[in-house]
């Protein structure tokens, strides 16, 4: 079994987590602002001792707020629960993907959810066959390429560059292990895995990063084509470099043992 450090899924649960919060504070907020509403609405009553005229103007005022007030906070809840299932599917699909990066051989060196500080990578895997960068894209469909080399779903262009970002992240990654290794002459591959879509994205097409389905992954990583191979002299200045990259992250936890890991729930 490969040596593992960090936890796989962990930023995605995180960020599920952390939109479910914001939209149980939505709902209390929504709760506790039409209680205040209706509280001006009786103050008002009180007030003008139940006075027509002043009721309705009142009553029109505070509906329209109110009415306003509710088509707000549904849309934002809904952008909200979209967000945690986005999320909760990356989360899920990061555990899909360390189950496969597992059955690689002890040579190989995994790191789950690597933050540099200029950005976060779900899974860093090094060993005899290379330096690979991996991120799971929990999407369902066909999954192609268009003629700029950005991924495309369902033959329609996705809301972002993907892969022009992917890269730009693995670039500031190799600049920043570089000064730490001491060494610039490695080479990072980008690998987008893809659990649930089809994927007709032919290698080379995605500029530099190659796109795989899930039960590619494992033969992918062990073939020594994709990336450049990597002496033992080599992987260990990149661990070292890797490790002291993560551990500018407090949160970044310590390896254990595959087999020990508890199981998270």
């Amino acid at each position: 079994m490969p040596k593992i450090f960090g936890v796989p899924g962990a930023h995605s649960a995180h960020q599920s987590v952390k939109a479910y919060k914001r939209k149980l504070l939505t709902i209390v907020f929504v709760a506790a602002t039409t209680a205040f509403l209706e509280g001006i609405m009786l103050t008002i009553l009180f007030v003008t001792r139940g006075e027509a005229s002043g009721a309705a103007v009142a009553a029109l005022v505070i509906g329209v707020c109110l009415w306003w007030f509710c088509r707000y906070a549904g849309r934002r809840i809904t952008a909200l629960e979209r967000e945690r299932f986005y999320w909760g599917k990356g989360a899920i699909g990061g555990r899909e993907v360390e189950a496969e990066l597992q059955r690689l051989s002890n040579k190989f060196f995994i790191f789950h959810n690597l933050n540099t500080g200029r950005g976060i990578f779900e899974h860093v895997v090094l060993g005899p066959t290379g330096f690979f960068a991996v991120e799971t894209k929990s999407w369902i469909g066909l999954v192609g390429v268009d003629q700029a080399g950005e991924l495309t779903l369902n033959s329609r262009a996705v809301e972002q560059p993907y892969i022009k970002m992917f890269l730009r992240r693995i670039a500031l990654l190799r600049d920043q292990l570089g000064a730490l290794a001491e060494s610039s002459d490695f080479h990072i591959r980008g690998v987008m895995v893809f659990p649930s879509a089809h994927v007709d994205a032919p290698y080379g097409n995605t500029q530099e990063a190659h796109c795989v389905r899930l039960e590619q992954l494992h033969e992918y990583i062990e073939h020594p084509l994709y990336s450049r191979k990597l002496g033992e002299d080599e992987i260990d200045r990149l661990v070292c470099g890797l490790r002291d990259i993560a551990g500018t992250d407090r949160r970044f936890p310590h390896s254990e043992p595959v087999g020990l890991r508890p199981a998270l729930t």
